[in-house]
């Protein structure tokens, strides 16, 4: 038994210390290469903003008029906003700008942004849908920087650089620091055409490229639709200069919940998107192992390297390691309190954030495993 430990625990060691090195080596290298895409500063499709609202009545004004101040031709752009039968005065204020090119939608059930995605996209105007979230503001040049790659046929979909900004005091700038490395690795993917998966609430997607989602699919419609854009043998490209900030809240326990929502549906897309585990399909098959399998299966390397050094611990080996090993999660869980309490700050906080991401995300495997029949949820506290 302890021979099996010991090879299982040098495994996962190696798949926990060596994932993100990895990955930030392989973005590195990838930056300094590129395929040649054609890019036309001048091009001008229509748009159609896209926003799924419950409840939102503390953003949607906001949103809105952020929406109609953007750098583009009016003519050429309208907003369209589905209430998903909010309880506050989300639908009273959307209809206040009917006459200003925002139409508000209400399919009379509660539906899910996933089964709003699905039956509104194939209704828009606009050649391309930007699909974002209420408390989502876009920069004044935002759909200019989208606009200029749909005029290579081979692109599909462009994701935009997504700025989270805490609207309390900082609580967890790991977080921030994990956001700015996910940042760097899609900026490599995309200049190979295979960013895996885009900001939630900032990207463009060529219309005829949109294929429906599952109408279980939780919180992935970003991931999933990038996955079927890539399996059309369309690009995927990241540009940080189409930009947004996202204002939100800096609660760990809320950030916990989102994580787990999230992982539950990233899991559902290892199961639809199992052809790119294939390493025929090249760099497309190379960052899904290395940007998304690695990670979402690091809480599975994780438990699994404590329980075989318990083991091998029990059988006289690696003892003093062992005994660090247990003292790491201590001070990780040293590093959720002071973040709990809004003390956070430095490696202590990075490790128990860290570690209580990847509880998240291994809480969210589970929710995977019992099955996800709705795709229903509300939103962050705004």
């Amino acid at each position: 038994m302890i021979p099996m430990a010991e090879i299982i625990f040098w495994l996962c060691v190696v798949g926990v210390v060596i994932a993100y090195p990895v990955m930030l080596l392989a973005a590195v290298l990838l930056l300094r290469r590129a395929i040649p895409w054609r890019v036309d500063d001048q091009l001008r499709p229509s748009f159609t903003i896209v926003v799924a609202a419950r409840n939102e009545e503390a953003v949607i004004r906001g949103k809105i008029e952020n929406c109609l101040a953007l750098d583009y031709p009016p003519d050429l752009l309208d907003v369209v906003v589905v209430n998903d039968q909010s309880e506050d005065g989300t639908a009273a204020i959307v209809a206040e700008y009917a006459h200003r090119r925002v139409s508000l939608v209400d399919f009379g059930e509660r539906l899910g942004k996933t089964r709003i995605l699905n039956r509104i996209l194939p209704a828009i105007q606009g050649e391309i849908a930007v699909m974002t979230d209420a408390n989502v503001l876009f920069d004044p040049m935002t759909l200019r920087h989208f606009a200029r790659w749909f005029g290579d046929e081979r692109v599909g979909l462009v994701s935009g650089y997504e700025r989270r900004v805490q609207s309390e005091r900082d609580k967890f700038q790991a977080e921030t620091w994990y956001r700015d490395f996910e940042v760097l690795l899609k900026a490599a993917e995309g200049r190979l055409g295979a960013v895996m998966g885009a900001h939630g609430g900032l990207y463009a997607l060529r219309k005829s490229c949109w294929r429906t989602l599952p109408d279980n699919a939780l919180s992935n419609d970003d991931l999933a639709t990038a996955m079927n854009v890539l399996r059309q043998g369309r690009a995927v490209i990241h540009d940080s200069q189409a930009r947004a900030i996202e204002y939100i809240g800096a609660d760990p326990d809320l950030e916990f919940g989102r994580r787990l929502r999230i992982g539950a549906g990233n899991y559902q897309c290892v199961g639809w998107n199992l052809w790119l585990l294939n390493p025929l399909h090249g760099w497309k098959s190379f960052f899904f192992w290395t940007h998304k399998i690695l990670r979402w299966f690091m809480p599975h390397m994780m438990v699994a390297a404590l329980l075989s050094h318990g083991v091998m611990a029990w059988g006289g080996k690696l003892v003093p390691l062992f005994v660090l090993h247990v003292a790491a999660y201590g001070v990780g869980a040293v590093g959720i309190l002071l973040n709990r309490r809004g003390r956070g700050g430095g490696l202590v906080s990075a490790l128990g954030h860290f570690i209580y991401m990847n509880a998240a995300l291994g809480f969210g495997f589970l929710k995977y495993v019992r099955g996800i029949q709705d795709s229903t949820w509300n939103p962050t506290r705004r």
